[in-house]
């Protein structure tokens, strides 16, 4: 189950190498920091360049979070654990079963590298988007901002029974609209 920590703010990095370094192995299968990709322009240079996609959180997996949560207060960069019951202080909250198949569709199962990849799109007549490939091929309905300058996408996802919104990097396989699907 994954399971998602606060942590101040640029120092995420830091606190997964103390995490890895301080906790028991056994408490955690993974700890990363979801990363994203994206095309970044500069001086007329196009180039990809990866950040990270939600500042401030880590997300970890274990099956143990009773333990582990017992575990984490020796953090001193970590902020909060989401999803605390504060009648229930034992119990710490899950990603949902649908919310954790769409970060491992999006960024890739353990062992991975974590990175949500740039997915290929075209647009269809009244900038309507397609996905050609890529990560978000399938999550057509969750995009609700497009900024085709900065080539990205704001798109809407559920996490702890919440509704976050981030932006994921796109490239357009042809930057012209087209008329129909016919016509790639």
């Amino acid at each position: 189950m994954y399971y998602v920590i606060q942590v101040f703010s640029k120092k995420e990095e830091e606190t997964r190498k103390r995490m890895i370094r301080d906790l028991n192995p056994s408490l955690f299968i993974d700890i990363f920091i979801p990363k994203k990709k994206r095309i970044r322009k500069k001086e007329g240079v196009s180039f990809e360049i990866t950040e990270t996609c939600f500042p401030g959180y880590l997300f970890i997996e274990t099956n143990t979070p009773v333990e582990l949560k017992k575990e984490l207060y020796k953090i001193k960069t970590l902020t909060k654990l989401l999803g605390i019951d504060t009648k229930h202080k034992d119990y710490i909250e899950s990603l949902s079963d649908d919310e954790a198949e769409i970060i491992d569709i999006l960024m890739g199962k353990a062992g991975s590298k974590r990175t949500i990849d740039i997915s290929h799109i075209y647009l269809k007549e009244g900038n309507e988007i397609v996905v050609v490939d890529g990560p978000l091929k399938g999550f057509e309905g969750k995009i609700i901002k497009p900024d085709f300058h900065k080539r990205t996408v704001r798109v809407e996802l559920p996490l702890l029974g919440q509704i976050i919104t981030a932006d994921l990097g796109i490239d357009f396989i042809r930057e012209k609209v087209v008329d129909d699907e016919t016509n790639i």
